[in-house]
Formats: C-alpha cells, sequence, structure tokens
C-alpha cells in the first residue's frame, strides 16, 4: 500500500541492497530534537551483533518476491531503513537513524535491505517528519515539537490546518496550534531585531515607513537555483531561512584522515565559507596557490614584472595556458586526461590583462628564427581573430591537431553566438566543447552533402584556449543553460585585482623574453615534433602517486554531495572539478620536472584548492547575475549598486544611477526590493542641527 502525503503518491520502488556507505545522512531529515538516543543505539547493537561478519541480511530485495514485499520488516524483526533517491545513485536517509547507527557500530560492511522511494528532498522531509508515530523510540515533547515545526514549513504542509497537521505527525491540534503561534513569534522577533541591529548601525531609527506594492512573487518559490534559501510562511509567503548544517566537506588540501574516500559524518563545517555549495564571497585569489614551480613560476614572474599594471593572477593564468599548450600531445595520466584547458582572465580596461598574450606571441615569433628547429613556423600554432568554426578547425589541423587561441573580448562575442544562430559564428561554441571532450579520442567535423568539403578528422585535438574580457560583458551572459551545458561552465576564471594600480617605478623598456624561458618553449616544440606521426599523438603516461589520488578522491566525495545540493548548477560546476584538478596537476607536474613528471600530492593539492577556489567563487559569481526574468535582472542590478556603495546610499543615487529605465518600471523594481525587505530606508542626522537624510541600506542577512 502506497504512503500518501498531501502533494501525490511517493512512488515506492523495490526494496534494495545497499551498503552502509551508499547512504547518505542529511541533519535537516533528522527528526529528533536531540539527535540519537545512547540507550536506544546501545540496545539495537546488541540486537544486531548476530549479523556481524555475516553476508546479506535476509529479506533483502534480492531474495523474497515483490508481491512479499509489503512486509516491511527483514529478518532482525526491526523496520527496513527507509530512504529516498532523486536519482537512483544517491539514496537519503529519511528513517532509522538509530538502527543505521547501530549497524555502523558493529562494523557491518555488507549490504542490508532497505525501503526506497522515488522523490525529491520534500519527498525525504515529508518521511522524516511523519516516522516514529507508531514505532520506534517514544518521542518526546522537544522531538515532537521539531517534527511539527517541519510540518509547518514544508512546502506541502504549511497550509493545512492544525488538526490535520496533528494527525499526520501524531500529536494533539493544541500542541500544533502552540507550536504556531510560537513560530509566528519567532518570525515578528526576528523582525524587530533585524530593523534595530540596522538602525544603531546607523545611529538612527527607522521612519517605519512601508511601500504598498506586493511582491508578485512572493507567493511562490523563485525557480532560480542561486536564490536564497526561504521558509514558506503560514501567511503562504517565503522568508529567509536559517541556514542548516550540512554536512562536512573534504578540506581540500590538508592531511585529513577522515576524508579517504568513505561516507562523511554529518558534523558542522570548520568554516560556513568552506561549505562549496554555499553562495558566500570566497574573496581575492589564495596568494599561497600563486606559487608554482618550475617554468610556470618563471614565465608568471616575468608576465607580471613587465606589465604595467602587476596582476599576478593573470599573469599564473597566462603561464598555466601556456605550459598547457606546450606539453599538449606529450603527456596524459593514467585516466586519459590530457592538459586541453580553457581559461578567462578577466579584468577591466587597462587593467594588464592583455599581457600575457603579448608575451606568448613573442615566445612563438621568436622561436621561429632559432636555427635547427624542426616543428617549423611557430607562430602557426597559435591564433586571434577566427571567422567561423570551419577556420578554427582548418588552423588546428595545419598546427597538426594543438593550438592555443588567444582569444581577446571574449565577452563581446559569446551573447551573439548564442543569440544569432544564422551567423557564420553560430557552429563556434558547439566546436569547442566537441573538441574539449574529444581530447583523448577523435574529433570528426560535421560532415556535408558534397563531399569534398568535407575536412580531415582530427587525433586527439589539443586546443587551449585562453580568453581575455571585462567582467561585465561575461558576467551578464550568466544563465543556468550557459553555467550547466555551456563554454561557461567549462572556463576557469581567473580575476584581475580592479584596485591594482600602475607600476610606480619608471619602466623605460620593456625587456626581451629570457633564454631561460625560450629554451623550456623550445624543449617541449621540439619534443612534440619528434614523434613518429605528429598527427597521431602517442603521448607518455604521466604517474599519479597514492598520495595524490586520495586529493582527487577528496574533490569526487564534492562531486556526490553534490547531487543532494538541489540545483544543476551546482551539480554541473563541482561535476568537473576532478578533470580540471587532474588537467592542472598535470601542468604542475610538466612545469615543475620536464624530464620526469610526476603527479604527487604537491601537484594533486594545489590543483585541487585552485580549482575548489574557482568553482566556489564562480557559483558566488553567477548567484549575483543568474536571473529569473528581466524584472528579477533589474533588481540584481540594483542591489550590485547599493554593494557598490559600500551598503548604503541615497534615493537620489539610486534614481540616477538608473535614469534611463522606464519610470514606471522603476518604481516597480525599488519598490519591490522595499517590501521584501532586500531594501530598507533609514534616517542619519548629521551634526548638531543638521537635517536628517534617507539612505537606502542593503540588508546584511538577506
Amino acid at each position: 500500500m502506497e504512503t500518501e502525503n498531501p502533494k501525490n503518491k511517493l512512488k515506492r520502488c523495490k526494496p534494495k541492497l545497499l551498503k552502509l556507505d551508499d547512504i547518505t545522512i542529511l541533519p535537516e531529515l533528522q527528526s529528533r530534537e536531540n539527535g540519537l538516543n545512547e540507550e536506544v543505539v546501545t540496545e539495537y547493537v546488541e540486537r544486531f551483533e548476530p549479523l556481524r561478519g555475516l553476508g546479506p541480511i535476509p529479506g533483502g530485495a534480492n531474495e523474497i518476491p515483490y508481491a512479499q514485499a509489503e512486509n516491511r520488516y527483514d529478518a532482525t524483526g526491526m523496520p527496513r531503513l527507509e530512504t529516498v533517491t532523486p536519482d537512483h545513485s544517491t539514496y537519503w536517509l529519511a528513517s532509522g537513524f538509530h538502527r543505521f547507527e547501530a549497524l555502523e557500530r558493529i562494523g557491518c560492511e555488507t549490504e542490508i535491505p532497505v525501503e526506497v522511494y522515488e522523490g525529491s528532498m520534500n519527498d525525504a522531509k515529508y518521511i522524516s517528519m511523519t516516522a516514529n508515530r507508531n514505532h520506534g523510540l517514544r518521542r518526546s515533547n522537544a522531538d515532537k515539537r521539531r517534527a511539527v515545526r517541519m510540518a509547518l514549513e514544508h512546502e506541502w504542509t504549511y497550509q493545512m490546518s492544525n488538526v490535520a497537521i496533528a494527525e499526520l505527525v501524531g500529536v494533539s491540534d493544541r500542541f500544533v496550534a502552540t507550536v504556531r503561534r510560537e513560530l509566528e513569534d519567532e518570525d515578528e522577533r526576528l523582525e524587530r531585531e533585524s530593523s534595530a541591529q540596522l538602525s544603531g548601525e546607523l545611529e538612527s531609527t527607522s521612519n517605519g515607513s512601508r511601500l504598498s506594492r506586493k511582491n508578485k512573487k512572493n507567493s511562490e518559490p523563485s525557480n532560480n537555483p542561486f536564490s536564497p534559501p526561504k521558509r514558506m510562511g503560514r501567511d503562504g509567503k517565503y522568508r529567509s531561512a536559517p541556514r542548516r548544517p550540512t554536512e562536512s566537506m573534504p578540506d581540500i588540501g590538508a592531511d585529513d584522515s577522515t576524508s579517504n574516500g568513505s561516507r562523511l559524518k554529518t558534523t558542522k563545517n570548520r568554516h560556513d565559507s568552506e561549505n562549496p555549495f554555499d553562495n558566500e564571497n570566497p574573496n581575492m585569489f589564495p596568494k599561497h596557490l600563486l606559487n608554482v614551480p618550475g617554468f610556470i613560476a618563471t614565465l608568471s614572474e616575468f608576465i607580471n614584472d613587465t606589465s604595467f599594471v602587476k596582476q599576478p593572477v593573470l599573469a599564473l593564468a597566462s603561464a598555466i595556458a601556456f605550459q598547457a599548450f606546450l606539453c599538449s600531445h606529450c603527456v596524459r595520466d593514467p585516466m586519459g586526461t590530457r592538459p586541453n584547458v580553457n581559461i578567462l582572465a578577466v579584468g577591466r580596461t587597462a587593467s594588464g590583462k592583455e599581457r600575457g598574450r603579448k608575451v606568448i606571441k613573442e615566445i612563438l615569433s621568436t622561436l621561429e628564427h632559432r636555427p635547427n628547429r624542426c616543428y617549423g613556423n611557430a607562430s602557426k600554432y597559435f591564433a586571434e581573430d577566427v571567422a567561423s568554426y570551419q577556420a578554427l578547425v582548418q588552423t588546428l589541423q595545419s598546427a597538426n591537431g594543438t593550438l592555443i587561441w588567444l582569444w581577446d573580448e571574449v565577452g563581446k562575442v559569446l551573447p551573439s553566438l548564442r543569440a544569432d544562430k544564422t551567423s557564420h559564428l553560430s557552429g563556434l561554441l558547439p566546436v569547442i566543447m566537441r573538441l574539449y571532450t574529444s581530447s583523448d579520442s577523435t574529433f570528426v567535423p560535421h560532415r556535408r552533402a558534397n563531399a569534398q568539403d568535407n575536412l580531415d578528422p582530427i587525433h586527439q585535438p589539443h586546443l587551449v584556449l585562453y580568453g581575455t574580457s571585462v567582467p561585465r560583458n561575461i558576467l551578464e551572459g550568466f544563465s543556468v543553460e550557459s553555467l550547466t551545458d555551456g563554454l561557461m561552465g567549462r572556463l576557469m576564471f581567473f580575476e584581475a585585482d580592479d584596485d591594482a594600480e600602475d607600476r610606480e617605478d619608471e619602466m623605460t623598456k620593456i625587456p626581451a623574453v629570457s633564454e631561460e624561458i625560450l629554451e623550456v618553449a623550445d624543449w617541449w616544440m621540439t619534443k612534440k615534433a619528434s614523434r613518429i606521426n605528429p598527427k597521431v599523438p602517442s603521448p607518455d603516461t604521466v604517474p599519479v602517486n597514492e598520495d595524490a589520488a586520495a586529493e582527487f578522491r577528496k574533490l569526487t566525495e564534492l562531486k556526490r554531495l553534490a547531487r543532494s545540493s538541489g540545483d544543476d548548477v551546482t551539480l554541473a560546476l563541482w561535476g568537473r572539478a576532478v578533470e580540471q584538478a587532474r588537467q592542472l596537476a598535470l601542468i604542475y607536474a610538466c612545469s615543475r620536472d620536464r624530464e620526469k613528471p610526476t603527479v604527487d600530492r604537491d601537484a594533486a593539492s594545489w590543483a585541487c584548492e585552485t580549482v575548489s577556489y574557482l568553482i566556489r567563487r564562480k557559483i558566488f559569481l553567477a548567484a549575483r547575475y543568474v536571473a529569473d526574468d528581466d524584472f528579477d535582472r533589474k533588481q540584481k542590478e540594483v542591489i550590485r549598486f547599493v554593494e557598490a556603495c559600500k551598503g548604503r546610499c541615497t534615493r537620489t543615487m539610486m534614481t540616477n544611477q538608473f535614469r534611463n529605465w522606464d519610470i514606471r518600471f522603476r518604481k516597480n523594481v525599488f519598490d519591490n526590493l522595499f517590501e521584501t525587505e532586500i531594501l530598507t530606508q533609514v534616517w542619519k542626522t548629521s551634526g548638531k542641527a543638521g537635517r536628517p537624510t534617507a539612505f537606502v541600506v542593503l540588508k546584511k542577512d538577506r
């Protein structure tokens, strides 16, 4: 008999045999207020003790017909664990936390039968809050209160009557009414404290006014995966919900013996900012990640020292891209990973982002004049302006399948490529992505009706993309689609320091590229050209030691946890993390020792930490720019303006900034931000007899 819920029927699947490591524990699904009861766990341990060291617990899905699966008890006489799966690869434990802990304590490593429901996190929460009504440890009043709160905050049940919720959870309707009043009082208290805090910061009191326009979206959840977490109130409006503790994340780059690929315990993060699935700003690029030994250090130092604006992050990005190009077709790791990275250097106009491109071109142009070279015209290995995807493929073919594309002002081109499907450039983005995924196989260009127009296949194409752009052109092109299944999601973003100033010393002449840099570049170019058949590469396999593999497993664990994050963008970005880390680790190893590169712990740790930072930064940027529609996009533009004013400005400043908008539309946007309390208005008096001024303030707890 299928379990009913107010939204629809839970889809019960056939019981399944799972190991404990296959089951994910999430604290928000624990309906016990104080967690586990030690006496109950001890009792269950004694009951499960005979199972220690045995095979699968009898009664599993593979041992009983589905027709008899209504008996939801296994051979121990205990109810089966209840799980919910969104994709049949992740299984959230919804009921049976004491039994799960007892099985872990006896060291159960075999498969156990579990009940499986196919559904979302809402389904899992529904099962959790309705558990233990008729069996298990008797619930305390605190447990009952937590279950009622879960029901009052649940998207499906918040509108139900006290009597209906009481029947659902297994308490009295008077108890539900009491908890409902507590929640309403809590909302009012938090609102008062928030207003008082904002007023105190500006040494003033709020004028208490509220604009009358209601948020047309306030009664329904946003489709934007980057919207702040919301809680459904009793009045049908969504309010900011308190952040729940999540599973602890592997400490990338640290020696943590608990992060060995096993199931992670449900403990609080060391720092909220280290949660890779939140929208917090990871701030500037960590300085210790700028230190990459060998050729990358030498080249990035030269680029930075000869730039009119010192930008060490952009210098590192361009050095990584060039090293990736140099070792193309020469190396691979045991997993078949190639170093064909896609990198985007982002910075304001005249911020020094063009210096890296110039140095790369200078190196390849200089190599043309070296005697006894065997790789021919070195300048054929880089491209700048590409007229069409056919031109890109032909250029790559002429360079024996290895090319570095120095693409300037990417942000100006990408929007037109997405919008104009009839342009001769319209096929460029799909080809770039196909080349990226074909680096370990063969790229076959589009077949044409006229066989003479067909382009030849490219074996193991290696296109390194190094693009530059100003931030606005790139960030305003962010969308859910481009981040989940587009070039944006594959690009590694390296951002310039926009506050960096011009050099203080007077550089009268830019020095030529050093012989040390040219010698390394020549060594790699010669190695590529000396292959038996450059058009059919046979790269050397760079070994990856066990310490490095352990670092990659930590990152793999984040990919697993990303499945439960609730949005496609987070999963897509973290889903590519391991591949990008392997690429960077391979590049690191080749930079440090070109003769005998090895991916060790240092290489893997640097690569994993770098990728982790870049992804978290991209998630933060996406949260500020990805919007549901034009109205939401304009709201975020206003919010960014107030942020740029350090969180406070006047209404006149806002009006002047967006004076080109339609007057009524602008008023609607402003009013909505006030009504939803993202912005608030406070008064501040300057001087003893000064005139009070109204300031618009961005709420810090939004």
